[in-house]
């Protein structure tokens, strides 16, 4: 069964909406449509009902994809991939299919990097402060079994704060 975006991105193709080479929508009747950004910064259309109600948004990428990939889109687990990491360039050649892991690895290492980051800095257990503290009893001579059970962590993780792979600064 396929969720309702995937069921609006065939609807919106069987209907006559296209996207073009440059990638702008195109409606059945040969316009070209509106297209509006959402929060995350991709591109959406609103496809009219067939019958009385409200207009969805169906999201140009995926509509693209769709026209390039046909139902293997759908494939669980499998996202749409903006090659050169340009969420404005939803041309044919800009749009691939991947896993998240390729998705990821799409964009630079520095912006990687930087993600990673600020992930581990949000799953991190002490503060500065405790880090600072931590490496201070070290050097006075506290173990590792007395330091884990002090501040509630694994050996190695004492291990990377000690030997400053974590908490740097």
């Amino acid at each position: 069964m396929l969720s309702r975006a995937a069921n609006l991105v065939i609807e919106a193709h069987e209907r006559g909406y296209r996207v073009a080479d440059d990638g702008e929508v195109i409606s059945p009747m040969g316009q070209t449509l509106k297209q509006c950004l959402d929060k995350e910064g991709y591109w959406t259309f609103n496809l009219k009902p067939s019958e009385g109600g409200c207009a969805t948004r169906v999201y140009v990428h995926r509509l693209a994809a769709y026209q390039k990939f046909g139902g293997n889109l759908f494939t669980p687990k499998i996202e749409v991939r903006h090659l050169d990491n340009n969420k404005d360039n939803n041309t044919p050649g800009n749009l691939a299919l991947g896993t998240r892991h390729d998705n990821i690895m799409d964009l630079p290492e520095s912006v990687r990097v930087a993600v990673a980051k600020n992930a581990a800095r949000r799953r991190r257990k002490l503060s500065q402060a405790q880090a600072v503290a931590l490496r201070e009893d070290r050097r006075k001579g506290a173990s590792y079994a007395k330091l884990t059970a002090k501040y509630g962590i694994t050996k190695g993780a004492v291990s990377y704060i000690v030997n400053g792979k974590t908490y740097r600064n």
